[in-house]
């Protein structure tokens, strides 16, 4: 085993350093520090799309299954979906005070069985 040894002199009057590295020790780069780290920001950039868009699904829901149904489309509650839990949740009965309001509305539908009530009764 071949030993080097290398000197490093930082301000010759404060200290004086040697070590001794042998050559199996040395680590050889096969990708480019600058080349890893720009892969390693795109991959966390797609992981963060991926999750915004993951959320933005949940924020929308199944359009096909509507839960609460209201006058005002906005309003509508869908299977699935979801809200922020910092901003509040619009609801369809918010502004019913006001005499704009008249004759607004909301449905809701049933989804699935409700197992309380699926015994037979005899």
């Amino acid at each position: 085993m071949e030993l080097t040894v290398e000197k490093f002199h930082w301000w010759p009057h404060k200290w004086k350093c040697i070590r001794c590295i042998s050559q199996t020790e040395f680590s050889v780069i096969k990708i480019p520090m600058a080349v890893q780290q720009r892969l390693k920001r795109e991959k966390l950039k797609e992981r963060r799309k991926q999750r915004e868009q993951q959320v933005q699904n949940s924020r929308m829901g199944n359009k096909k299954v509507p839960i609460i149904t209201c006058r005002r489309s906005e309003f509508n509650y869908y299977y699935g979906q979801s809200y922020n839990k910092f901003s509040a949740v619009p609801l369809a009965s918010k502004g019913w005070l006001h005499k704009k309001a008249a004759g607004d509305y909301f449905t809701i539908n049933s989804h699935g069985s409700v197992s309380c009530l699926s015994f037979h009764c005899s």
